[in-house]
């Protein structure tokens, strides 16, 4: 996707969402996330950070963190933790990611302009969306 020179609003901010269960038609409370988005600048580049925190009993405690150029809405960074203890690391540059699991590494290359697939629902927020129009783009998950 590039959206280079195309200039939309970005919003910092912090919101609450409750979070559900939902099995066999009932529907219970497991936890809560707490969302943060903020613009971050360097000397070279402006930096897009969004961080979710899912605190839950239940099924346990994750933080989210992603760094995208927030220019072209690249990928630079993501880094997941479960119940305080690093799970996943990725770095992403040029046409590959690096992804660290514990002591495994590896590199994987990506052919095309990809998004991470963790800043989907910022990048629709933003993105000035109107009825009947497409959008496209190549996902990548550091995750799975």
């Amino acid at each position: 996707m590039n959206v280079k020179g195309m200039t939309y609003p970005i919003i910092e901010g912090r919101d609450e969402k409750q979070v559900y269960w939902i099995e066999q038609g009932e529907s219970v409370q497991i936890g809560q996330t707490y969302e943060t988005i903020r613009l971050e600048k360097t000397a070279h580049q402006s930096i897009l950070v969004r961080e979710q925190e899912l605190v839950s009993e239940k099924i346990g405690n994750r933080t989210i963190r992603l760094m995208i150029d927030a220019e072209d809405y690249a990928p630079l960074e993501f880094v997941e933790y479960q119940d305080g203890v690093q799970t996943v690391y990725a770095s992403y540059g040029g046409d590959e990611v690096v992804i660290t699991r514990g002591n495994e590494q590896s590199v994987l290359p990506i052919r095309t302009k990809s998004v991470d697939l963790f800043s989907i629902e910022l990048l629709l927020r933003i993105l000035p969306l109107a009825v009947d129009s497409t959008l496209s783009f190549s996902g990548f998950s550091a995750v799975s």
